[in-house]
């Protein structure tokens, strides 16, 4: 197996050896680091088992932009309901009127397909990793898939992710049934989404020595919680700047600097904030809950000196400095938003009085 240390500058992906898997092209990882990995994406762990979710944070913010797409197409069938009625007060335009017409009946489908899938299908899939029998399942959409980890091989998928700026890039770090012979790929599973030195070098790193060393060697690593309070979950939006969330929560020293720095990113941030939360509070929970929950039961029954407790980290609360902070921003915030608002409907129904 190829580790590097942590300072060492090299190649982590190897681009010239693609391989087709189910969903498109991937790339074989070829080194992977054994050390802290600051996301999170463990679950619960045990002596036995290891259950990690592919992704949490980012998930969670594109379920709140979705929101936003469905808020933002009401308020265009809200303007575009309002132009026809005022058209066919004054001098009827048929043509103009039933596109407009015909947009609202088309966007009422599609709002409540994208709600649904927020609330239904982009869930979270664990990820179940047992040492003792060398299996790895997969909790999908339909079924449960099971593997050998002995056969699995890691490769990188270079993805766009959808909604945003210009189509950024996510790497997936996958787990693949691998022949090198006939260079053959069977199944794959995702364990983890993001960037590729934190989602697939550190995150392979941590489950290759969880899988095949001893517990000693595993690195530290932070303990998700499936249940935050808001506060928490603005802390660790994606739409936050990680150091602000981590000065929130005590684990970096707090200053001036970030008081001034969670002003301003809540209040520009505070609509896609709004609906992050409002995403959480409606999805469903993770996908195999019943087989694999309640969480953290592997964590909370082990012994008091093991190992596994002293690596984990925890979400802490709320630093008190920054509780005062975050309210007297939402309170700017939402100033500021409503008075936008407020300007638009006022411009917009000034230019057709």
């Amino acid at each position: 197996m190829k580790e590097i240390v942590a300072n060492e500058s090299v190649e982590l992906i190897d681009f010239s050896s693609p391989v087709r898997g189910r969903e498109g092209v991937m790339y074989p990882l070829t080194i992977w680091r054994t050390e802290e990995v600051d996301l999170d994406f463990v679950m619960d762990v045990g002596d036995r088992e290891l259950v990690v979710a592919p992704d949490l944070t980012m998930l969670s913010g594109a379920k709140g932009g979705a929101l936003w797409v469905i808020g933002i197409t009401i308020l265009v069938d809200a303007v575009f309901l309002y132009f026809t009625l005022k058209s066919m007060d004054m001098q009827p335009d048929y043509v103009m009127d039933g596109i407009a017409l015909g947009f609202i009946l088309i966007s009422i489908p599609f709002c409540v397909w994208i709600l649904r899938s927020v609330i239904c299908k982009s869930r979270i899939e664990p990820v179940l990793f047992n040492r003792e029998d060398g299996t790895v399942k997969h909790y999908g959409a339909d079924r449960v898939t099971t593997l050998d980890w002995v056969n699995l091989k890691p490769f990188i998928r270079i993805v766009r992710a959808v909604g945003t700026a210009g189509g950024a890039q996510v790497q997936l770090l996958i787990l693949a049934e691998f022949d090198s012979t006939s260079r053959r790929v069977g199944r794959e599973v995702v364990v983890g989404r993001g960037d590729v030195v934190s989602a697939g070098s550190l995150r392979y790193g941590f489950l290759e020595a969880y899988m095949g060393k001893t517990l000693e060697a595993l690195p530290a690593f932070r303990l998700a919680s499936l249940h935050m309070s808001w506060m928490q979950r603005i802390a660790s939006s994606i739409w936050m700047v990680p150091a602000l969330g981590a000065s929130w929560l005590g684990e970096r020293p707090w200053s001036g600097w970030i008081a001034l720095g969670t002003i301003i990113n809540t209040v520009i941030a505070l609509p896609l904030l709004a609906a992050e939360i409002a995403a959480g509070k409606i999805s469903l929970g993770p996908r195999g809950e019943a087989a694999l929950g309640p969480w953290k039961k592997r964590f909370a029954a082990l012994p008091e000196d093991s190992k596994l407790r002293t690596l984990a980290r925890h979400r802490g609360g709320m630093f008190a400095p920054a509780r005062r902070w975050l309210f007297a921003s939402i309170a700017i915030g939402c100033v500021f938003w409503l008075a936008v608002g407020a300007f638009w409907v006022m411009l917009i129904t000034s230019k057709t009085a």
